[in-house]
């Protein structure tokens, strides 16, 4: 995986542009939400400790568990993580490639600079919000499949 990072406006010719690098590029590697942004930030701080989802989704506040996994996994499928399956709970760490951990550390400086850092988290909860609507969706369709919508309200979802 190469990560190529743009710094600052005089090199892209547009100031805007340049703001909004650090926000594209975590986009661009697989980081599209606050979740996966926190994580790739928490275990960048510890590269090479491993962590099983349960340890992860406890030491962010992140629930549930399973949306953990699921986060994890996608970037593992990104090679931005590593799994090792030890034991009964899988074990996620940092990958051992050195470029990428060096290109992931300049991207989280890159996007906590003081004036990327609200760009940033704002992007990627929105990022988070359209995922959310996204489940809420197909877990719509599928309750109107099952024949459920005489008991749930399949237009708001409500009991």
């Amino acid at each position: 995986m190469a990560i190529v990072l743009r710094y600052g406006g005089g090199e892209t010719g547009n100031r805007g542009q340049a703001r909004e690098t650090g926000v594209n590029e975590l986009v661009g590697v697989g980081i599209d939400d606050l979740a996966k942004y926190r994580i790739v930030q928490f275990l960048c701080s510890r590269p090479d400790t491993c962590w099983n989802a349960v340890e992860c989704a406890e030491n962010l506040g992140l629930r549930p568990v399973e949306r953990t996994v699921a986060e994890l996994d996608e970037l593992v499928g990104q090679h931005i993580l590593e799994k090792q399956d030890a034991d009964s709970l899988p074990r996620y760490r940092l990958t051992t490639d050195r470029r990428t951990r060096r290109d992931l550390s300049r991207l989280l400086s890159v996007a906590q600079a003081p004036l990327r850092g609200g760009l940033v988290l704002a992007r990627l909860a929105s990022g988070s919000v359209e995922r959310v609507k996204r489940e809420v969706r197909r877990n719509k369709r599928g309750r109107r499949a099952l024949g459920v919508c005489s008991t749930v309200n399949c237009r708001t979802g409500d009991i």
